[in-house]
């Protein structure tokens, strides 16, 4: 779990990608694609996605809201 936030929190403090508004650039794509999903794909999503039987603790890593969302213990991260 603490992985997966400190993911989460590298990838909006560093890139921006999950922060802003906008939509993100090709440079900030290519950096989620290459070194935040993987690590999200191996150590995050097999109890945090819609594959696991049961989502645990209530937070969906499967897209932004979800993120955005939180799960049962409150918000994975705080926009801005």
């Amino acid at each position: 779990m603490i992985r997966g936030l400190a993911v989460v929190a590298f990838l909006t403090s560093t890139t921006g990608i999950m922060a802003a508004e906008t939509a993100p650039t090709a440079e900030q794509l290519a950096f989620f694609e290459k070194k935040i999903r993987p690590v999200l794909v191996n150590h995050c999503c097999e109890c945090h996605s819609a594959k696991a039987d049961k989502i645990k603790g209530g937070l969906s890593l499967d897209n932004r809201e979800g993120l955005r969302q939180g799960g049962e213990s409150g918000p994975a991260f705080v926009v801005g």
